[in-house]
């Protein structure tokens, strides 16, 4: 009887032991699926980021043919154009300089020689003012002695 009291106790403990295992196994198992739908999850997210990084590379590199095969040899151009532009005026201003400096030389020389011209008329005028009157005098002199 005591065997058979052992043996009830031992298949009870079996059996709970089983039910306890059932459960933990059945328990994991939901864990697991959990875990799993959340790492589909991640990897469907993963997924997508992937397929915008890879739509980003292309845009980007479609970015970089343009500025490579258009907007950097526009920009050359430009900055040639702006070279070419930027000489073209400095040799036209120093043109205009030297032309000035002739100019201002030639209206320098020119004020200078009037300068000693009406010198000259101003002295031929201090004659004829003094002759005219020696003349008047003259004149005057010459009516009373009539």
């Amino acid at each position: 009887m005591e065997n058979e009291k052992l043996f009830e106790l031992m298949e009870k403990m079996y059996a709970d032991l089983k039910s306890s295992q059932e459960k933990i196994y059945s328990e994991m198992q939901k864990g697991f699926k959990d875990v799993n739908g959340r790492i589909d999850g991640l990897e469907k997210r993963i997924e997508g980021l992937e397929d915008k990084v890879s739509g980003l590379e292309k845009e980007v590199k479609k970015i970089n043919f343009v500025l490579e095969n258009d907007v950097k040899p526009k920009i050359n151009v430009l900055f040639e154009g702006y070279n070419s532009n930027r000489e073209e005026t400095e040799r036209k201003l120093e043109e205009v300089i030297k032309e000035q400096k002739e100019t201002k030389e030639i209206l320098t020389l020119s004020i200078k020689s009037m300068e000693e011209d009406i010198k000259q008329l101003n002295e031929k005028m201090d004659k004829v003012e003094k002759v005219t009157i020696k003349n008047t005098y003259d004149v005057e002199y010459l009516k009373l002695t009539k």
